[in-house]
């Protein structure tokens, strides 16, 4: 008689345990104005935190493949005052955006796209794909200029 609603809310437990562990958490990841990896490090829940790495290489070129809801890599370093070139591998229509920088770039599925920017400040700059649904379902990454 107990058996279907237990069911459900197993079923449904299993679900929300699974988003919050893709998402980072329950409240999601926030980064911190700062320009330090350690303070992003520390703002991050969860298997996030593993994603940035202890050792900083600074990248003036990189390549990053786009697809539906990530990016590979989702973090990588630069220096300010630098020409950042981004070459983007689209699966799928993509878009690259960092607000602050006033970067915005669309790619159609299939196609590699360069992106040339200089970040004219340090700072921690999130990216992301401005394609409807991608940014809420976690299509979104992090430039630590310094």
């Amino acid at each position: 008689m107990y058996r279907i609603p237990l069911v459900i809310i197993g079923a449904a437990l299993l679900v929300a345990g699974a988003f919050f562990f893709f998402r980072g958490g329950p409240g999601g990841d926030s980064f911190p104005a700062g320009d330090t990896a350690t303070s992003v490090r520390q703002n991050l829940q969860g298997p996030q935190a593993r994603k940035v790495p202890q050792e900083k290489t600074y990248r003036n070129g990189i390549d990053i493949a786009a697809e539906n809801f990530f990016f590979t890599p989702d973090l990588f370093y630069v220096k300010a005052d630098q020409k950042v070139i981004v070459t983007l591998h689209a699966v799928g229509d993509q878009s690259f955006v960092i607000d602050e920088l006033g970067v915005r770039t669309t790619a159609p599925a299939g196609a590699t796209t360069v992106i040339e920017f200089m970040p004219d400040r340090k700072g921690v700059f999130r990216f992301y794909s401005d394609i409807p649904g991608h940014r809420e379902a976690g299509q979104e990454g992090v430039m630590i200029a310094e």
